[in-house]
């Protein structure tokens, strides 16, 4: 996708899904059995297509290439981790040592998987030696 394809998309979605989760908290009944897998989808969406925007506009900001896929790979990681945290708070079992350790579990996963990418990308990406079994500089 291109970078414009990318902030119309995730700024569409992230919109729409803001105002559905706006409309569900505030209108729909509280009762409903329905309820809570539709809000925590729609959190998960919003936080996921804004952060996807956040995260392609900073890798443009800052001057590393816009990958589309990493600027996705990031926005559904935010959304994990707000949905995460919600459902965690409400059972009651967020802390601030929850948020730091799962926090830092999905920047590890990142990482990870960033450094897992450049690598293979180096492999790749490396001429290959002269077939002939010649030392170079050796006639």
């Amino acid at each position: 996708m291109t970078n414009r394809n990318i902030w119309i998309v995730s700024l569409v979605a992230g919109l729409a899904s803001g105002g559905e989760l706006y409309y569900w908290v505030t209108q729909e009944d509280p009762a409903a059995p329905y309820r809570l897998p539709v809000f925590f989808f729609l959190l998960f969406l919003m936080c996921a297509s804004l952060g996807t925007t956040a995260a392609h506009y900073l890798a443009i900001r800052f001057g590393d290439e816009a990958d589309s896929i990493r600027s996705i790979r990031q926005g559904l990681g935010v959304g994990f981790f707000v949905s995460l945290c919600a459902w965690l708070q409400m059972v009651r079992l967020l802390s601030m040592i929850v948020v730091v350790v799962i926090a830092g579990a999905l920047i590890a996963s990142e990482l990870i998987w960033e450094g897992w990418r450049s690598s293979a990308r180096e492999h790749t990406e490396q001429p290959s030696e002269d077939q002939s079994g010649a030392v170079p500089g050796s006639a």
